[in-house]
């Protein structure tokens, strides 16, 4: 019998581990980094791509150079509960809250506000959900055929990032074309 062996805080650098694995282990402890993106630019499509594409790692906000732009990603959650999600969902819904408060804010100073809730998403989201059978059910919901892709939510990001500054686009859902329960 192999003896466990104790695991360094999150976030603690590990030696020996290079940086992928490093992310790894964060995403599979459901624990990614968290980017905030400020002074992108319209060089920072390409940064917003990048990242969507890296296992541990996502970006919680992005906001142009000017800034006239900020981004935020949440989920569909938000919109519609479940069964052993009312306190996810309920961050989700004050997430958006909070976001369309932002866009009403500092619309006057011509800074676009949006908010992307993606549905089903390729992800390791139901990995550490601690019952056996809800992490199940979402483990199947985020890795049936036809979820989108990490890199779709990005073109999506890079969609709304590059509209005219006088457009804003202050919600999006990004969903399954298959799923028609949410």
């Amino acid at each position: 019998m192999a003896a466990i062996q104790p695991q360094p805080p999150l976030g603690a650098p590990v030696a020996g581990l290079s940086l992928a694995e490093a992310l790894e282990m964060r995403a599979k402890a459901g624990k990614p980094v968290r980017v905030g993106l400020i002074g992108a630019g319209q060089m920072g499509t390409d940064i917003v791509v990048q990242i969507s594409q890296m296992t541990g790692i996502e970006i919680a906000a992005v906001a142009d150079i000017a800034p006239d732009r900020v981004s935020e990603a949440a989920s569909l959650a938000g919109r519609k509960g479940g069964p052993q999600t009312n306190a996810y969902s309920a961050s989700k819904h004050a997430a958006n809250s909070m976001t369309d408060a932002m866009r009403q804010e500092l619309g006057d100073r011509n800074i676009r506000v949006s908010y992307l809730m993606p549905g089903a998403t390729k992800s390791e989201v139901g990995d550490s959900i601690t019952d056996p059978n809800w992490r199940k059910a979402i483990q199947a919901h985020v890795g049936k055929e036809g979820a989108v892709l990490p890199e779709e939510i990005g073109q999506t990001i890079v969609f709304m990032l590059s509209l005219p500054r006088r457009v804003n686009i202050s919600e999006i859902t990004v969903r399954p074309t298959i799923d028609t329960t949410a």
